[in-house]
């Protein structure tokens, strides 16, 4: 691949988890702002506003507020919902530079567990991709026992 197909398309992640809970359950875990204000986020990082619009052209804007009291602010619009399988929408960091990523969630019922894949791509950099994945397998810890508890 040419260093400028790779620049244009950007870096991509992917993670994939089980989880001991139905595909409803997990689907409601990321649907609603509630329920996602305590899972979402890496470690040590709270969701205080969390607001969305859940369907195809409607919008998402959330804030991770770290334990040091800085909030990171994300939005994004979502192209494509289908309940309770999957979820496409952009994400744009706005103190950043609003560079848009899209992310992929899907959730396949295994029986009563849950396989969850998570696909993000068009990251700037490979540091960023990193980053993402830090923060997306912290959140996903989280979600794992935030499903336990239900």
């Amino acid at each position: 691949m040419s260093s400028e197909v790779l620049k244009a398309a950007g870096p991509a992640l992917e993670i994939v988890r089980i989880f001991d809970a139905s595909r409803r359950a997990a689907w409601n875990a990321w649907t609603d702002p509630e329920a996602a204000k305590e899972w979402f986020g890496p470690r040590g990082f709270t969701v205080p506003d969390y607001t969305l619009d859940l369907r195809a052209g409607g919008s998402w804007r959330l804030c991770l507020r770290a334990s040091d009291g800085e909030e990171h602010w994300a939005r994004g619009i979502y192209k494509e919902v289908v309940p309770p399988r999957r979820l496409t929408y952009t994400w744009i960091w706005e103190q950043r530079d609003n560079h848009e990523m899209r992310v992929d969630v899907s959730f396949e019922e295994l029986g009563y567990k849950t396989r969850l894949t998570l696909d993000q791509s068009e990251f700037e950099t490979r540091e960023d991709c990193e980053e993402h994945r830090d923060g997306w397998t912290q959140s996903l810890d989280r979600l794992g026992g935030y499903l336990r508890k239900r």
